[in-house]
């Protein structure tokens, strides 16, 4: 299994038209999964003033006389693909075009209201006529999350950059103390008692014959059929 941990870079921008409005965002306000759809669920907190979030490449132009494209999905996926986008004052709709964006909050057990953005490893950016291409997201990959202060990632309000690397580490599962699992054990006794006998506890070759002698000698008849079930999986210890 898996976590996901994001690396919140340096803020960078806010519009200086509207001062009083906080459009950051920090490592607290994120969640991210990754999914067996092809990528990763990205939720962001919805903090009073933000009101539609998308994702963009990480590097920009000093001297913004370059665009910073907005990422896109290569296909359609229902977290976020019917998102209405707003920019120089028109809706683009109909065009194909599945941008990382979200303005609609919803429910999230540990952030209360969020945007949530689906990302999958491979996405576009870009236009033919103009620059393009495409980012695999990875360890260490540099993203930005560009809040914004009106609905549809409208450029007519204030807007943000929020800058972050996604950071993936392997988790280390602690096994459960203790010789056996309760579970287990509480399994292969109903088994045992359903068939008329006995399920015994042996911690292995110590008094595994022990315990074997026991059932000999508890047994009445001529005849035994005795069945030994080794469980060598270490979930069952």
């Amino acid at each position: 299994k898996r976590f996901l941990y994001f690396t919140v870079c340096t803020l960078i921008f806010l519009s200086p038209l509207f001062p009083d409005i906080d459009l950051g965002l920090d490592s607290k306000d994120f969640r991210i999964e990754q999914s067996i759809e092809g990528g990763y669920h990205l939720w962001i907190r919805k903090k009073p003033d933000v009101n539609s979030v998308l994702l963009t490449e990480s590097t920009a132009d000093p001297a913004r006389r370059a665009h910073s494209y907005t990422l896109r999905n290569p296909e359609y996926n229902r977290s976020n693909g019917d998102e209405r986008r707003i920019l120089d004052g028109k809706v683009l709709e109909g065009r194909g075009l599945y941008f990382l964006m979200d303005s609609t909050p919803e429910d999230h057990k540990e952030l209360g209201k969020t945007f949530h953005i689906f990302i999958p490893y491979i996405v576009e950016y870009g236009y033919a006529w103009s620059r393009k291409g495409e980012i695999q997201i990875l360890d260490g990959t540099f993203l930005n999350i560009r809040s914004f202060s009106k609905p549809y990632a409208d450029y007519g309000g204030a807007y943000m950059d929020n800058p972050f690397m996604l950071r993936i580490e392997q988790l280390v599962i602690k096994e459960p103390g203790g010789e056996f699992m309760e579970e287990a054990v509480e399994s292969f006794t109903g088994i045992a008692e359903k068939g008329g006998g006995k399920a015994l506890r042996s911690s292995g070759k110590e008094d595994l014959i022990q315990r074997i002698g026991e059932i000999i000698d508890k047994t009445r008849g001529s005849s035994l059929d005795l069945v030994l079930a080794l469980d060598t999986t270490r979930s069952m210890h």
